[in-house]
């Protein structure tokens, strides 16, 4: 008898569940709640960014870009217009996965970010084979105005150089310093700017939060602005995660 009377019972509590999520989906849309995203929440303040991979910018992560297109309003893509994918050879550039990233941003209406037109890792080995300045020079001209014009007026902002600094405020000793000298940043966003005048030019690093480096990082730019060079912003860059400990 008691085994009836809990059969019956969870009968009644599974029908009155059933009956409840038919009404709240039978709601008109007016008594919906709507609840603000992220990017929402802070739009008059800044644009909230994700930095998206390729399994996103593919569509072959379909949860994780619902995630990013609900949630934020600017994307940054972790590898995609990075030079050693973007132009793995001398003037091959493969296009697929960054003409989607721009694809996704646009039909999102995002703040789309490129990253990065000039870093020494994740270059292409024939830059770094690259013995003579003078072709290393002609090489970093045609791959910014290659890329930069492809999305001119698509892409919102360039990381037009990153991580060129030392923790001590010097500049790197890469070989875009070896071979384009102590200037080479200037020529970078002098480069990029030619190529999209209307593109926002960043320069992006990390450990700025240490005097020297930020030290370091400010007195160049204060020279690109005494020199009429565009440069728009610092990116201050980090990786933190929830369980880092500090």
């Amino acid at each position: 008898m008691i085994q009836k009377i809990t059969r019956f019972t969870s009968t009644i509590i599974t029908i009155a569940i059933v009956c409840i999520l038919i009404s709240a989906n039978g709601l008109s849309n007016s008594n919906k709640i709507k609840v603000d995203s992220l990017s929402d929440r802070y739009k008059d303040l800044f644009y909230l960014g994700a930095a998206i991979n390729e399994d996103i910018i593919l569509g072959k992560d379909v949860q994780s870009e619902n995630i990013v297109t609900l949630e934020f309003n600017s994307i940054t893509p972790e590898n995609s217009l990075k030079w050693m994918y973007l132009q793995p050879s001398s003037n091959k550039f493969n296009f697929v996965a960054a003409d989607k990233y721009v694809e996704l941003g646009i039909k999102n209406n995002m703040y789309i970010v490129g990253h990065a037109l000039v870093w020494h890792n994740q270059l292409a080995d024939f830059m770094k084979n690259t013995s003579s300045s003078a072709e290393f020079i002609n090489h970093v001209k045609n791959h910014i105005h290659t890329v930069v014009s492809r999305y001119k007026g698509r892409i919102d902002a360039w990381d037009a150089v990153n991580e060129a600094f030392k923790e001590d405020g010097a500049l790197r000793e890469s070989v875009f310093k070896k071979q384009m000298g102590d200037n080479y940043i200037e020529e970078v966003f002098k480069l990029a700017e030619t190529a999209d005048p209307d593109a926002d030019l960043i320069y992006n690093d990390y450990n700025l939060y240490k005097p020297a480096k930020r030290a370091g990082v400010l007195k160049m730019v204060k020279k690109l602005q005494d020199n009429g060079i565009n440069i728009n912003a610092i990116g201050v860059q980090a990786h933190w995660r929830l369980n880092l400990q500090v």
